[in-house]
C-alpha cells in the first residue's frame, strides 16, 4: 500500500470535521470534559466553543474563561483542535453588547428614502438631505440648488436610521473596540494563544445591518476624498434611476465594500496573525447577487483575509454552484489550504448520513474541503432542542456509529485537498452589475443578472468544465498575464467566460483586451456589459470585437473544449449528465477524479472518458480500499462505466499506462429481505411525547387542551409572574406492570410539583434519557389501566430582560440570538416497554412523512412487525435502536455468491447480522451485502439493527407542511418563517400567532424496512 493510501485509510486530524459545539446552558467543567471525550471517540478533528442562546454562564467573565481553559486543556489531551467562536450569538461584532454599550457612535446605520409634500419635509436630526425631482425622477435637485418659483414634480428626503444592537462595520475604531472586548480578552487570559492551544477564531455573519442601503458617518468624507464629488448631493441615486445613477452606485458600493473589508476582516486577520492564531468564519447572505448586496456588497474580497475562508449551507438541499464556488475560487487563487463550510443547520432531526454526505459532497466538488457540522448541543433543554436542528451529538441513537461517517467524510476531504486542481476557465463574477442595479429591492434587473449567472454556472458544471470565479477587486491585486495565460494568484486560466454583465472595472477591461491580444479565449454567455465602472466607455466595443459568443450549451462546449488541459466527459446516451458534478486533482500518486450525483431520485449509468491512456481504480470511501476498474481505449482516451446512485459520491484514481485488468465473471444470486414478518429481538425504551395539555393560572378555570409551546407564548405575552398548572393525559390499554420500568422524562423536575393520578411523585432522578437535561422520574407504581393524568405545578417567572428582548421596539436579532429564559415550559415524555398506537390510521405524505391523528394509546410492545413502516405499528415516537430478525432460506451453489438486498430501509444507520455474526453497517445505499461466507444451506437468521432518528420524538409534529427540509425554531410553533423559503422570490407570510400554520394532527416520518 502506498503512503497516500495509508493516509486515505486513516485520515489525519487536518481533514476531519470541526463542529460548532453549542455552549447553551450552565456549563460544568466535568461535563465539558466528558463531551470532548465523546467527540474524540466519534472521529472528529476538533470543535468551536460557541456561546449560543440559552447560555447561563456569564459570557466573557471569569466562569466563561475557566470553561474555555478546560476546553483548551482537554483538547490538547485528546489531540483535537480547539477554536473559539468570537461572539455571543450572531452576527459577530457586538461582543455580547459590550461594543454597542459605547453609545451611538458605534451603532449600525442605514439610509431610507421618503417621499413627502414640501410642507411635511423635515430638516436636521436624522435627515441627511432634502431633494426635489422632475422628469419622471430622472432629474434630482438638492435643496440648496432648488430655484425659487421652479415647478417640481415632487419632493423627498433621505433619512439616517440606527440600530443600537449592532455595530457600524465600516468604522475601524468600532471594530477595534470589538477586538479589544473579545480577542484581547483571550490574549490577556491565556498569553500566547498558540501555546495555550487556541487554534483560532470563527467570525460569523458580520453584515451591513441597517436599512436597504447601509450608512456610516465616515462615508461622506471618504467618498469625497476618493471620487472628488459630494455624496450628500446625490444620495437619491442610490434608490432612484436618475441620470448618472449607475456611476454613483458603482462608486458608493465600491467604497462601502472596501471599507467593510478593511475595517472588519482585514483588521481582525492582522490581529490574529500578530497573535499566532488563525481566522475563519463566513459572511452573511452568500447566495445571490441581491442577497450579497443586502449583507456585504460582495463576499469574495473578505475571503482574502481569512486563513480558512468559509461559507454555510442551510437546509436539507443542494443548490447551484455559486456559494461554494465563490469561496473555493478565492482559496485556490490565494493558496489557502482549507475551506470550511458550516453545514447541516436547519436540516431537521431526520437528517441522515446519506443526505449529509450529499450536502458535503456538493460543496466539496465546488471548492470546500472541510466541514463544520452545525451543531453539537451541550444541552437540549427548552428552546435549545429547536435551535435550527439537528444536534449531531451524543443525543442521537447512532452516536456510537458516527465515527464511520466522519472517517468517510475525512477521506473525501483528503480527496479534494491533495495535489493541484485542474481549472482552465475563469468566469468574471457579476457583483459589479449588482452594484449598479441595486435600488434597495430585489428588482427585475438584478434578478435577471442573477438568473443568467446561475445559468452560466450550471452550464459549465453540467458540461464538466471546471472553472473559478474572478472577483474584479481581487483581480486588481492579483491578476497578471503570462503569455496567453491569465493568472490570478496561483490560478492559471486559458479562457475567460463573461456571463450577463451590466458593468465591469476599467482594470478588468484592459486586462481582457491584453489577454485576447496574447491569444487568450474570451467567451460571452449572456448580455454584454454596456458600462465600465458604471459609465460608458468606448473600449467596450473593442472587447466585444474579441469576444466569441455562445448562444447555447453546445456552443459553449465547442468554444471552450480546445482550452482544456484535462478534458473529461461524463455522459449517458451521448449527452453530458448535468446531475453529476465532478472535479479533478493531479497528485504525485495519480489523477484523482471525484464525482457526485446531485439528484435525489435519478440513478445514472455513466460512461466516463478521460484524456490519456490510463489505468483506473475506484477508491472505496466506506472501506478505504482500492478496487481496479475495467477500462477500454479509444485513441488517446480512456473509457469506463459507472452506475451512480442518487446522492452518491464516487472517487477514482488513474495513472498513466495501459490496463490489463479484466473483471472476473462472478455469478451471484441476489436475495431480497422481502416482505413478511420480522420478529422483534430487542428495543430500547419506546417513548410517547406529550406536547399538549390543559392548563390553569393562579387557581382560575381550567383552559382547553393547548400546545405547551403555545402556552409558553401566551404566558410570555402577559409579561408577569403567575402560578401555573399543566394537566397531561394519556390512555393505557395494557397492565402497567407489563410496561416495565416506566419513567416520566422531564426537564428541570426540581422546578415542578409532580402528581400522577393524584399521587405525589418524589423527584427521584434516575439519570438522563437522550440528553443531560432530560431527567428520568420513575412513575410505574402510580399508573393504571385506562386514562392516566399527570399534573405539573410551578410558578412561571421571567426576568425583565426577557420581556424587553421579546417585546422591545426595534430589537435586533443579536439580542434574540443570545436570549436565555429564566424558566421554560416544555413537552414531557413517557419511556418504557410499551407500544404507542394512534387511534387513526396514518397517511403517507411527501418527503417520507406521515400524518396521524392527535390521540395515542399505550399497548403491549409488539412481538412481530410487518415489513414496511414500523411507525404505525407501535413505534410512533421511537428514537432508539430496534433489532428485528427473520429466517431466510438459502440454497447455496458452488461458485455462486449470495447477495442480500435490503431494499432501502428508512433509518439513518442499519446493521446487518447473519447467524449472529455482524456483516456490515450501512450508512447509505446500496443496501446490498455479500453474505456467502456467513450463510449455510437451509434456514439462516437475518437480524437488522435499525437506529432511529430523533425526529419522531422531538418534532416538529404540528406544522401544516408536515416533514420540513428547512427547520427553524418557529417551525415548531406553526409559524411560516424565512427557513421555509427555498428561493428569495417567495413571499414571507408574516403573522404572530402559533395557530397560523399549526394543526392538531401529528406529523411523523417513516421508520422501518
Amino acid at each position: 500500500m502506498d503512503e497516500w493510501m495509508k493516509q486515505f485509510r486513516s485520515p489525519p486530524r487536518a481533514y476531519r470535521s470541526i463542529p460548532f459545539w453549542s455552549w447553551n446552558d450552565r456549563l460544568d467543567p466535568d461535563e465539558l470534559r466528558r463531551q470532548i471525550g465523546e467527540m474524540k471517540k466519534a472521529g472528529l478533528g476538533g470543535f468551536f466553543m460557541h456561546a449560543r442562546g440559552g447560555l447561563e454562564t456569564d459570557y466573557l467573565r471569569d466562569p466563561w474563561f475557566d470553561c474555555i481553559r478546560v476546553g483548551l486543556e482537554e483538547a490538547k489531551k485528546q489531540g483535537l483542535e480547539a477554536w473559539v467562536y468570537d461572539e455571543e450569538g450572531w452576527p459577530s461584532g457586538f461582543a455580547g453588547g459590550l461594543v454597542t454599550a459605547g453609545g451611538e457612535e458605534y451603532y449600525a446605520r442605514g439610509i431610507e428614502l421618503h417621499f413627502a409634500p414640501w410642507q411635511q419635509l423635515r430638516r436636521g436630526g436624522n435627515v441627511l438631505g432634502v431633494f426635489a425631482y422632475k422628469d419622471h425622477r430622472r432629474t434630482i435637485v438638492p435643496e440648496q440648488e432648488m430655484i425659487p418659483g421652479e415647478t417640481y414634480d415632487g419632493y423627498l428626503m433621505v433619512k439616517e436610521t440606527a440600530c443600537p444592537y449592532y455595530i457600524d462595520v465600516l468604522n475601524p475604531k468600532v471594530v477595534r473596540t470589538f477586538l479589544d472586548s473579545t480577542h484581547e480578552a483571550y490574549a490577556r487570559r491565556f498569553g500566547s494563544l498558540a501555546e495555550a492551544g487556541l487554534r483560532g477564531f470563527f467570525t460569523d455573519e458580520p453584515r451591513l445591518a441597517q436599512g436597504p442601503v447601509p450608512w456610516s458617518r465616515l462615508l461622506p468624507r471618504a467618498f469625497r476624498e476618493r471620487f472628488g464629488y459630494d455624496l450628500m448631493r446625490v444620495l437619491p441615486a442610490l434608490y432612484l434611476p436618475c441620470e448618472g445613477h449607475e456611476a454613483v452606485r458603482y462608486d458608493f458600493w465600491s467604497l462601502v465594500n472596501e471599507m467593510f473589508v478593511n475595517a472588519y476582516m482585514k483588521q481582525i486577520h492582522e490581529w490574529c496573525a500578530r497573535h499566532g492564531c488563525r481566522l475563519t468564519g463566513h459572511m452573511m447572505m452568500e447566495e445571490s447577487i441581491y442577497s450579497q448586496m443586502t449583507g456585504t456588497g460582495g463576499n469574495m474580497p473578505f475571503y482574502a483575509h481569512m486563513d480558512m475562508p468559509g461559507v454555510d449551507s442551510l437546509r436539507r438541499y443542494v443548490h447551484d454552484p455559486r456559494i461554494p464556488k465563490q469561496v473555493g475560487s478565492v482559496a485556490e487563487q490565494l493558496g489557502r489550504h482549507d475551506v470550511i463550510s458550516e453545514s447541516f443547520a436547519m436540516s431537521g432531526w431526520d437528517l441522515n448520513f446519506e443526505e449529509m454526505r450529499w450536502i458535503a459532497g456538493w460543496q466539496f466538488v465546488n471548492g470546500v474541503n472541510r466541514i463544520c457540522p452545525h451543531l453539537q448541543a451541550y444541552s437540549l433543554r427548552g428552546m435549545r432542542k429547536r435551535d435550527y436542528p439537528p444536534s449531531l451529538f451524543y443525543q442521537q441513537s447512532w452516536w456510537d456509529e458516527y465515527s464511520r461517517f466522519n472517517d468517510c467524510l475525512a477521506r473525501l476531504s483528503m480527496v479534494v485537498t491533495e495535489g493541484e486542481k485542474r481549472v482552465d476557465i475563469l468566469m468574471i463574477h457579476p457583483m459589479r452589475s449588482g452594484w449598479v442595479s441595486y435600488d434597495g429591492q430585489n428588482n427585475e434587473r438584478i434578478r435577471k443578472i442573477d438568473a443568467d449567472f446561475v445559468r452560466a454556472c450550471t452550464a459549465l458544471s453540467g458540461l464538466h468544465m471546471d472553472y473559478h470565479f474572478g472577483d474584479e477587486g481581487l483581480m486588481k491585486q492579483y491578476a497578471s498575464l503570462d503569455g496567453s495565460i491569465l493568472r490570478v494568484g496561483k490560478g492559471a486560466y486559458r479562457a475567460v467566460v463573461l456571463p450577463s454583465l451590466i458593468s465591469i472595472d476599467p482594470e478588468t477591461l484592459e486586462l481582457l483586451l491584453s489577454f485576447a491580444e496574447a491569444g487568450g479565449t474570451i467567451v460571452g454567455y449572456g448580455d454584454f456589459p454596456p458600462l465600465c465602472a458604471g459609465r460608458p466607455d468606448k473600449r467596450l466595443e473593442q472587447l466585444r470585437g474579441v469576444t466569441r459568443f455562445a448562444a447555447s450549451e453546445q456552443e459553449l462546449l465547442r468554444l471552450l473544449s480546445p482550452v482544456l488541459t484535462a478534458p473529461i466527459s461524463i455522459a449517458e446516451n451521448g449527452s453530458q449528465i448535468h446531475d453529476i458534478a465532478c472535479c479533478q486533482r493531479e497528485t504525485a500518486e495519480g489523477r484523482i477524479l471525484y464525482l457526485i450525483n446531485l439528484s435525489r431520485e435519478n440513478t445514472h449509468h455513466a460512461e466516463i472518458t478521460l484524456s490519456g491512456v490510463r489505468t483506473v481504480e475506484e477508491l472505496l470511501l466506506d472501506t478505504a480500499e482500492a478496487k481496479p476498474v475495467f477500462v477500454w481505449y479509444s485513441g488517446d482516451s480512456t473509457i469506463f462505466r459507472a452506475a451512480v446512485l442518487p446522492m452518491q459520491s464516487l472517487v477514482f484514481r488513474s495513472r498513466q499506462g495501459r490496463s490489463t485488468f479484466r473483471e472476473p465473471a462472478l455469478p451471484a444470486v441476489r436475495l431480497s429481505a422481502g416482505q413478511g414478518l420480522w420478529t422483534v429481538e430487542s428495543a430500547q425504551d419506546n417513548a410517547l411525547t406529550l406536547d399538549c395539555c390543559e392548563s390553569r393560572t393562579d387557581g382560575g378555570e381550567w383552559q382547553p387542551r393547548t400546545p405547551v409551546i403555545g402556552l409558553m407564548k401566551q404566558l410570555l405575552a402577559r409579561r408577569r409572574d403567575c402560578e401555573i398548572e399543566l394537566r397531561f393525559s394519556f390512555a393505557m390499554e395494557m397492565d402497567p406492570e407489563e410496561a416495565g420500568h416506566v419513567c416520566l422524562v422531564l426537564e428541570r423536575p426540581d422546578q415542578f410539583r409532580i402528581r400522577v393520578n393524584g399521587t405525589e411523585v418524589p423527584g427521584a432522578d434516575e439519570g438522563y434519557y437522550k440528553d443531560i437535561s432530560f431527567r428520568k422520574i420513575p412513575i410505574a407504581r402510580a399508573l393504571k389501566r385506562g386514562r392516566n393524568e399527570i399534573l405539573l405545578s410551578t410558578r412561571f417567572h421571567q426576568s425583565p430582560h426577557v420581556y424587553e428582548t421579546l417585546f422591545g421596539d426595534g430589537v435586533y436579532e443579536t439580542e434574540l440570538n443570545k436570549l436565555t429564559y429564566d424558566m421554560e415550559l416544555e413537552s414531557i415524555y413517557l419511556i418504557g416497554r410499551f407500544g404507542v398506537f394512534g387511534t387513526r390510521p396514518m397517511e403517507r405524505t411527501e418527503r417520507g412523512g406521515l400524518w396521524s391523528g392527535p390521540d395515542f394509546v399505550l399497548k403491549n410492545l409488539p412481538e412481530t412487525l410487518e415489513s414496511g413502516d414500523f411507525t404505525h405499528q407501535g413505534f410512533a415516537f421511537f428514537a432508539g435502536v430496534l433489532s428485528v430478525s427473520k429466517i431466510l432460506v438459502v440454497q447455496k451453489q458452488d461458485g455462486v455468491r449470495v447477495l442480500l438486498d435490503l431494499g432501502h430501509p428508512r433509518a439513518p444507520v442499519v446493521q446487518l447480522l447473519v447467524n449472529g455474526a455482524e456483516q456490515k453497517t450501512f450508512l447509505w445505499a446500496p443496501y446490498v451485502c455479500d453474505i456467502t461466507d456467513s450463510v449455510k444451506n437451509g434456514g439462516n437468521k437475518i437480524e437488522l439493527r435499525l437506529y432511529a432518528s430523533n425526529r419522531n420524538l422531538l418534532g416538529p409534529h404540528h406544522n401544516l407542511q408536515g416533514e420540513l427540509y428547512g427547520v427553524a425554531p418557529q417551525s415548531f410553533i406553526g409559524r411560516y418563517n424565512w427557513a421555509d423559503r427555498v428561493s428569495e422570490s417567495e413571499e414571507l407570510v408574516r403573522s404572530f400567532t402559533y395557530r397560523d400554520f399549526w394543526t392538531d394532527d401529528e406529523s411523523f416520518v417513516t421508520f422501518g424496512i
